[in-house]
């Protein structure tokens, strides 16, 4: 065998760059010819790699991401609003006991036990005279038919459902959009909430009147959009 060197490279008897085996003295032993296309050390064959799991196939995931959520509340976003509400009191889209149900933000996590922080917090009703301050609690996981949540109630935080309380956002008084504007809004544009997902990538919620309200309209519609920045 034949074997040459130039620079740092040898090569054999048949040009190709090689791995050399090196005897005493520096006397070139054998050779074998580095295969095309694979002359790294430390090649990763990616073909076997593991599957990267649903939901967090981001490799080399850069900076967060930005999502408006919509939150729902038996689908329909109407609220019964039996009668005039007084301060504290939960409403929701019925007014039997334990029939009322929690808000549903869906996906508001990239993916199951997701995390991040809510930055901007809307809420709109069509009722567009009503003037109270809301408070709307978050939850990680759906509370239990022990909080409160029927329409006219009182709220009432459960202590099983502790566990599960991410927080809550302020709203400012409702004003009307414009003088003869058919909704009534509220901004938090300040919150800075941090949550963290459960068994799903959803957050839940309770909204309560933080003053008594009489401008309510029966069956009113009420929309909610939380803003957050993701993990």
């Amino acid at each position: 065998m034949a074997a040459r060197q130039s620079g740092t490279i040898w090569y054999d008897d048949s040009n190709n760059e090689s791995l050399i085996v090196v005897g005493p003295g520096g006397t070139p032993l054998g050779s074998t010819a580095i295969p095309a296309g694979t002359n790294n050390i430390g090649d990763v064959d990616v073909l076997t790699l593991p599957a990267l799991p649903v939901g967090t196939n981001n490799i080399g995931r850069v900076g967060a991401s930005v999502v408006e959520i919509a939150g729902t509340v038996n689908g329909a976003n109407t609220i019964e609003a039996a009668g005039d509400y007084a301060a504290l009191d939960v409403f929701s889209q019925a007014v039997s006991a334990g029939t009322g149900v929690s808000w549903l933000f869906s996906s508001i996590a990239r993916e199951t036990g997701g995390s991040g922080t809510i930055t901007r917090a809307l809420i709109m009703s069509t009722a567009e005279t009503m003037t109270a301050r809301v408070r709307l609690w978050l939850f990680n996981a759906a509370p239990t038919t022990a909080t409160e949540m029927d329409d006219n109630a009182a709220f009432l935080l459960d202590e099983d459902d502790y566990t599960k309380l991410v927080g809550w956002i302020d709203f400012p008084s409702f004003e009307r959009a414009g003088a003869a504007g058919e909704v009534a809004v509220a901004l938090n544009d300040t919150v800075r909430l941090a949550f963290k997902c459960a068994a799903d990538a959803n957050l839940r919620g309770i909204t309560q009147f933080l003053d008594a309200e009489a401008n309510e309209a029966a069956g009113m519609t009420v929309h909610i959009r939380l803003q957050a920045t993701l993990d």
